[in-house]
């Protein structure tokens, strides 16, 4: 069978590696990364290298495809399918980017493939693969939306290096005013954010993650409002924190929201936090007015990092 390649790139190039299949109406495509950006290595060996997707090559099953001759609707899925893949898109053959650094070191041994212990959270290609189930799963890469950043410094004459890797979740996904939780727990734009230090053989990992407030709220024109109870929005709240103590053991809740402008939505969080914390020893919550203290200092909002 002759495949028709849906890409302006030769067909006798080679692929850096397979993240699935994308199905649209009748039409099914293989899903190759055709370029990539080397971004260097966590530990500094080959095993652990990360790549940013650059460029995709979408692949039809059907016989002798024209692109040119594919209808509007498609050519246009195909470009927006490949807009997505090359933002922010990182993935490692050797490296599981989907889990930090304590995840992985418990998952030791339970899988045979980067692909059978991925957190699918934060694997963005899962749901291409899922049909995929003849197929050896060392064949599949993992992939992460988000950030990295290797750098080496040196502090007093020692050599460390930092890694920063920002995995956004793929669930609750959306634009601004995309915000609050569903009945599932999960809040919108949620990112976990891992810093790595490695200095002498040794390597120290800190993880925060951050999330829209997890309660049932919304803001326009008009402002915050508040869409339901303290005690309708505890249950998704308690799946939310039930999901973070699971993943994190212990959870320090740190809620920057200012007081003049958010007080609304502090007060309905506050009321459900303080129903779910009673009696828990693993969740702690703390309060911090950044914009009352940024202002203490004389500090500008300017400088305020907005993915706080």
């Amino acid at each position: 069978m002759d495949l028709g390649i849906i890409s302006e790139h030769n067909e006798k190039n080679g692929f850096y590696a397979f993240l699935g299949v994308i199905k649209f109406h009748t039409e099914r495509f293989l899903v190759l990364v055709d370029k990539v950006l080397d971004f260097g290595s966590i530990f500094g060996d080959p095993l652990s290298k990360i790549y940013q997707i650059k460029g995709v090559c979408l692949i039809s099953l059907s016989y002798n495809i024209n692109y040119s001759l594919l209808p509007k609707n498609t050519r246009f899925f195909i470009s927006e399918i490949r807009k997505v893949l090359t933002q922010g898109m990182y993935f490692s053959y050797h490296y599981d980017l989907t889990n930090t650094l304590q995840r992985a070191a418990t998952l030791s041994g339970r899988g045979k493939t980067l692909y059978d212990i991925a957190d699918a959270t934060y694997m963005w290609n899962k749901q291409l693969c899922e049909d995929l189930t003849k197929i050896d799963t060392k064949w599949l890469v993992t992939t992460i939306k988000g950030y990295t950043r290797i750098r080496n410094i040196e502090v007093k004459g020692k050599q460390l290096r930092l890694v920063l890797i920002s995995r956004r979740s793929n669930k609750g996904v959306g634009v601004w005013p995309n915000a609050g939780v569903d009945v599932e727990g999960n809040v919108a734009n949620g990112i976990e954010n891992e810093q790595l230090i490695l200095y002498d053989n040794n390597v120290y990992s800190f993880v925060q993650i951050r999330g829209s407030v997890p309660v049932y709220w919304s803001k326009d024109s008009s402002g915050i409002k508040i869409l339901k109870s303290a005690k309708e929005s505890f249950a998704a709240l308690s799946k939310h924190f039930d999901q973070l103590v699971n993943s994190y053991k212990h959870v320090i809740i740190f809620n920057l929201l200012g007081k003049a402008e958010e007080g609304k939505l502090i007060k309905a969080f506050e009321e459900c936090e303080s129903m779910y914390e009673k009696g828990k020893v693993t969740v702690k919550y703390c309060h911090y007015d950044i914009d009352t203290e940024s202002q203490k200092v004389n500090i500008s909002n300017s400088y305020r990092n907005p993915m706080v």
